[in-house]
């Protein structure tokens, strides 16, 4: 199971979260909720090909959080880790960028893009 992240700082707009993946342990910023609830709102009544913000890359998703933890435990078939010094990960979609600090965290050079 994932361990639950937890708010480590708040600012105007932002909060802190402090990620556990197993042995690895990263720090993201996420919009706070009234960012949160702001940038939805405005998704729902702004028409698509118009709209210029994003409601979802400001919030750290359980699901990101399960597929960074199984990027840094990926082995080959001899049990060396995949991600390590010299590896390369492009990320697409990365909102907080998790996936791509935990790649950048065990030596991976990463490339974190979204919309």
């Amino acid at each position: 199971p994932l361990t639950p992240p937890r708010v480590s700082g708040r600012g105007a707009g932002w909060v802190e979260v402090a990620v556990q993946l197993d042995e690895v342990s990263l720090t993201v910023l996420e919009g706070d909720v009234s960012v949160q609830d702001e940038l939805v709102d405005s998704a729902l009544t702004v028409d698509d090909s118009a709209a210029d913000e994003d409601p979802y890359g400001v919030v750290l998703w359980p699901a990101a959080q399960a597929v960074a933890r199984e990027l840094v435990a990926l082995t080959d078939g001899s049990g060396e880790p995949l991600l390590r010094s010299g590896s390369v990960l492009l990320e697409l979609g990365a909102g907080t960028g998790l996936c791509s600090i935990a790649a950048a965290s065990v030596g991976a050079t990463a490339l974190a893009t979204d919309y």
